[in-house]
């Protein structure tokens, strides 16, 4: 019994004296900075367009469960891709929904940032399909550069 007393009053007086010195750990909160790890891939890119020929029978809805705004995709403001299974985290890949990704080109209707938000088939693999409308960017580019982050 005062073996336990001993050391509860020693775990207070050290709890009390180590935190008036401010000498705890200190988590990381949201307003902190968080170290980035950048990592860059080469990937097949193609095109999809939100048709049934293309996608399922809910060619709006991606895998995310995310609405395509077609006039939001029309004027660029809306630059989401689809990925193959294996670069998801859900299939051993880096990359989940809602990730950035940022796609090295030349061609300036492709170049930039684009969100993560869909899954291609299972049939491809270390590629990547941009969502554009029909009149927008159209091909294939069989070695396109990625880059993207994760917080540590």
């Amino acid at each position: 019994m005062k073996t336990i007393l001993l050391y509860i009053c020693l775990t207070l007086s050290f709890s009390s004296n180590h935190f008036k010195n401010n000498n705890y750990i200190k988590l990381p909160n949201s307003t902190e900075k968080t170290t980035k790890i950048y990592d860059s891939l080469y990937v097949k890119l193609t095109v999809y367009w939100p048709n049934i020929s293309q996608c399922d029978s809910t060619p709006l809805q991606t895998a995310s469960l995310k609405t395509i705004d077609t006039n939001k995709v029309k004027s660029g403001r809306q630059k989401w891709v689809a990925i193959s299974p294996n670069l998801h985290v859900r299939y051993g890949g880096s990359l989940k929904f809602g990730d950035t990704i940022k796609i090295h080109s030349k061609n300036k209707k492709i170049k930039g940032n684009w969100i993560v938000q869909d899954l291609s088939s299972p049939k491809n693999k270390n590629s990547i399909d941009i969502l554009q409308m029909p009149g927008g960017f159209y091909g294939k580019l069989n070695s396109v550069k990625i880059t993207y982050s994760n917080v540590l």
